[in-house]
C-alpha cells in the first residue's frame, strides 16, 4: 500500500528522524522564553527617528497645502506670490465667498 495519499503523511529520511509523542506541558516550565533582542540603533535615534515618522505625514500636508496656495493663487490667478501670506489677502478673499447677495 502507497502512504503517500494519507493525508498528514511524512516520510523519514535521513535527515528526518521520527519524534516521539509528549503530551502538553501545562505548566509552561519546559519551553524557553524568547529574549528581547537588543536594537544595534541607540535609544536617541529610534526616539528621534519615531517623533520624524509621526510628524512626516502632517508636514507633507502643510507643504501640499502652500504649494496649492501658490500654484492658485500666483500662477492662475496671475497674482504676486507674496501676496499668499497677507492675512488681508484672505479676509479679502473670506468676504468675497461669504458675502450676502
Amino acid at each position: 500500500m502507497n502512504n503517500e495519499h494519507v493525508q498528514g503523511y511524512r516520510p523519514i529520511g535521513p535527515d528526518r528522524k521520527p519524534q516521539p509523542n509528549r503530551p502538553a506541558d501545562p505548566s509552561g516550565a519546559g519551553q524557553q522564553k524568547k529574549k528581547p533582542t537588543k536594537s544595534s540603533r541607540p535609544k536617541w535615534l529610534r526616539v528621534t527617528l519615531r517623533i520624524l515618522r509621526i510628524l512626516f505625514v502632517p508636514a507633507l500636508f502643510i507643504v501640499a497645502i502652500f504649494v496649492g496656495l501658490w500654484v492658485g493663487y500666483s500662477k492662475l490667478g496671475k497674482q504676486p506670490s507674496s501676496e499668499i501670506f497677507h492675512l488681508e489677502t484672505w479676509k479679502h478673499l473670506f468676504d468675497l465667498i461669504f458675502a450676502e447677495k
